[in-house]
């Protein structure tokens, strides 16, 4: 079977999709040696982060994309046409970027992460929601396979698009192995000095967006000072849409001597940030899977998540549920681990464990099954 994977956005995004891209096609090349892969870039990706191995061919466009009009360019009309007269049986679109029109000659499979263009419209652009709408019932109608990161987003898309169940798989995704206890004082300490980490602290790591609930964590941590826990609170993730509102709200509070925005880190550096946490407090809204409560848990550093969505299933018994509207809930779970030693020794070890459950070996083997499938209907 030739199967073509859509890796473009490999070019613009190296978080959310991207990774979840990369990886996929990284594990695929471990465990898939019969099939024959198709992987459709452009001259911006780097392609060492693709398999090079006889069963993987690298297509390379020339047209330029450098910014989103060109991509949706690429994506509506030159992916279709590349794709004329390479015997392709099946096309994967890792998320919601492909043709509109009816221009495929073969069956495909898409993966849809999440659905918070329906749910948290406050995240997105006008623009982007009105694409994303344009494109999302197109995908779902004529794909053969869906792919869900898990069975929230499963039971989204049945109820959201009115999409039969049978037709989506869930196929949770990995966690790369670089995620894990450092035992190294001196790799941690390099890092700590680097960033000018203070000796114990509070961290967040996602973007910085209405979705991720950030205000709430920031005033949920101002009603810690009340406790004189020596705790600071560090957020890592890049900006994104409406994030001034929550910067204001962190400004407002006074605290800018406790409260340290790093921004976006490499994954060498974040692994490193993440054991050196003693608590990790991630109150989303919504989630379509949520990759940073489980780095967290496979750091061995205690968790405490939002009850909604997709995170009670991804982390489990493993962490601490909270309302994520709920201040006061979030600040008595805050405190209950920060001055436990045993609940946080507790903690620690079940979410070694259940982290260990999601890797991309398994996602990859399980895509693979998605693929036949496909080209069986």
């Amino acid at each position: 079977m030739r199967i073509a994977i859509n890796c473009q956005i490999l070019s613009v995004n190296s978080l959310g999709v991207g990774r979840y891209t990369e990886n996929l096609v990284k594990a695929l090349a471990d465990v898939d040696e019969e099939n024959h892969y198709l992987l459709l870039v452009n001259s911006r990706v780097n392609l060492a982060k693709l398999p090079q191995q006889d069963n993987f061919e690298i297509l390379t466009t020339e047209m330029p994309i450098f910014g989103t009009k060109t991509r949706i360019l690429w994506e509506q009309f030159w992916l279709p046409f590349s794709l004329v007269g390479k015997e392709v049986d099946l096309v994967h679109f890792p998320d919601l970027s492909l043709p509109v029109l009816p221009l495929l000659d073969c069956p495909y499979v898409v993966t849809i992460h999440d659905l918070t263009h329906y749910a948290f419209r406050e995240a997105y652009t006008l623009g982007k929601i009105l694409y994303k709408r344009c494109t999302t019932p197109v995908a779902v109608r004529g794909a053969s396979r869906i792919i869900a990161d898990s069975e929230s987003t499963k039971q989204d898309i049945v109820k959201t698009l009115a999409v039969s169940g049978r037709r989506i798989a869930t196929v949770y995704p990995g966690l790369i192995e670089m995620f894990k206890p450092i035992t190294r004082k001196e790799q941690l300490e390099e890092t700590r000095a680097k960033f000018h980490l203070p000796p114990r602290y509070i961290l967040h790591v996602g973007s910085i967006d209405p979705r991720k609930n950030l205000v709430t964590l920031l005033k949920a941590y101002a009603n810690l000072k009340e406790a004189n826990l020596p705790h600071k609170l560090i957020v890592v993730g890049p900006k994104e849409f409406n994030y001034a509102p929550i910067l204001e709200a962190a400004q407002s509070l006074d605290m800018a001597d406790r409260i340290v925005f790093l921004g976006f880190v490499s994954n060498e550096d974040l692994v490193n940030i993440y054991n050196m946490a003693e608590l990790f407090v991630f109150p989303s809204i919504h989630e379509g899977f949520g990759f940073p409560p489980l780095e967290a848990m496979a750091c061995a550093v205690p968790v405490i998540t939002s009850n909604t969505s997709s995170l009670p299933e991804i982390v489990g018994d493993a962490a601490l549920l909270v309302d994520p509207y709920d201040t006061q809930g979030l600040v008595a779970a805050m405190l209950r681990v920060l001055t436990d030693d045993r609940l946080r020794n507790e903690m620690s070890q079940r979410g070694l464990f259940r982290a260990k459950l999601f890797s991309w070996r398994k996602a990859a083997e399980e895509t693979v099954k998605v693929y036949k499938e496909a080209v069986t209907v």
